[in-house]
């Protein structure tokens, strides 16, 4: 009896075991359900304040059509209110158009009448014309003239004679300012370079072989000339100023009696000339070309100097041989002869206001003998 007694309370409590399971199994369920059915509830919030938003646009919307609605009508209300007035205006327009008619007779008039000075006008052109041809036949003879009397110096310091001229001397003083002299000697080598144009040397039989053509990266063109025999040919400082073109030379020694007029009238120590360049091309072939070279004392201190004015090329160093090296490194490296490169360059020809000489040794020996020739041998004071 106390068996079954043990058994029934057994069952009993699996019984009420399987019930408490299955309870918190339904409030399980039962919580998941009311989580997934707040997630909807909050989804459906949204999506109800969506549509409110877009109510809200299309609102918005509405009104502005209909305010657009009201300008459109207001603007018909104008365009009505300018047909009418055109319409009342169209026989007043008729009268105008009249009175135009009358006035395009009265330029039918005017224009014969121009005509007529057209005419007059025609002739005094035919005029002009054969007084151009009279000039260009004064300027061909100019030319001829002055080839003719081009060459008289071959090369030598005697153009210098009677340098400066009053016109060397006014082009200095409009192009220095007279504060810092490196500066002022820029500038008189880049104003020569901007004014004087490049333009070869007249033909001389027997003198100089027809020039080479040379490249130059970002710098504008100009000719190298090879001399064959004989001397060269120099114009005049103030030749070159009034004419206002020259070569390689022409451009050197022009820059040579400026700087020389600047620095004497300065007070400032110096040696400056125009130096014959001997060029050599990766392929052999030989070129010429004049710069100019020198030193002036500026306060304690030496400063060497190579310019190129012919292409507004100015440096300047304390050290010759540095700006030696410096000058032949831009050469080899900006300069093309026909897309050819450059060897190497040398002195070969030095001119100052009282002498010339050439130089007759080659490459770096070349270089130490211009050295010795703007020092007179000695370090500058």
């Amino acid at each position: 009896m106390r068996t079954q007694y043990y058994a029934l309370t057994i069952i009993a409590l699996v019984i009420s075991i399987i019930v408490l399971i299955f309870s918190i199994a339904m409030w399980i369920h039962i919580g998941y359900l009311y989580r997934a059915l707040g997630t909807e509830v909050i989804e459906l919030k949204s999506r109800v304040s969506d549509f409110e938003r877009a109510l809200r646009e299309v609102r918005s919307e509405v009104l502005d059509l209909r305010s657009n609605v009201t300008a459109v009508s207001h603007r018909l209300s104008v365009l009505r209110n300018d047909l009418e007035f055109l319409a009342s205006n169209v026989s007043s327009l008729s009268t105008s158009i009249s009175n135009v008619e009358a006035k395009l007779l009265n330029v039918s008039v005017v224009v014969s009448r121009v005509s007529r000075a057209v005419k007059l006008v025609e002739k005094i052109g035919e005029d002009i014309d054969n007084l151009l041809r009279l000039l260009d036949n004064i300027n061909d003879t100019l030319s001829k003239i002055s080839e003719t009397l081009y060459g008289r110096a071959y090369g030598e310091y005697t153009i210098f004679k009677y340098e400066p001229s009053e016109v060397v001397k006014e082009f200095v003083s409009k192009v220095v300012e007279g504060r810092d002299i490196e500066l002022d000697l820029q500038m008189l080598c880049t104003k020569i370079s901007e004014e004087i144009s490049y333009r070869r040397d007249p033909s001389v039989s027997g003198y100089i072989k027809p020039s080479t053509y040379v490249v130059i990266n970002g710098l504008r063109f100009y000719f190298w000339k090879f001399i064959e025999n004989g001397r060269e040919t120099f114009r005049t400082p103030t030749e070159t100023l009034k004419l206002g073109y020259g070569d390689c030379d022409d451009h050197a020694n022009l820059y040579l009696i400026c700087v020389d007029y600047y620095l004497t009238k300065r007070g400032v120590d110096h040696r400056f000339a125009s130096v014959g360049l001997k060029i050599i091309d990766t392929r052999g072939r030989v070129l010429g070309h004049m710069i100019c070279v020198g030193w002036c004392k500026l306060g304690n201190v030496t400063k060497w100097f190579i310019v190129d004015p012919t292409i507004g090329v100015f440096m300047s160093s304390t050290d010759y041989w540095s700006l030696v090296n410096k000058f032949k490194e831009f050469v080899k490296k900006e300069l093309r002869v026909d897309s050819v490169p450059i060897f190497d360059l040398y002195p070969v020809y030095v001119l100052t206001t009282c002498s010339s000489k050439y130089i007759k040794s080659q490459y770096d020996d070349a270089w130490r003998e211009l050295e010795r020739l703007l020092t007179w041998g000695t370090p500058p004071p």
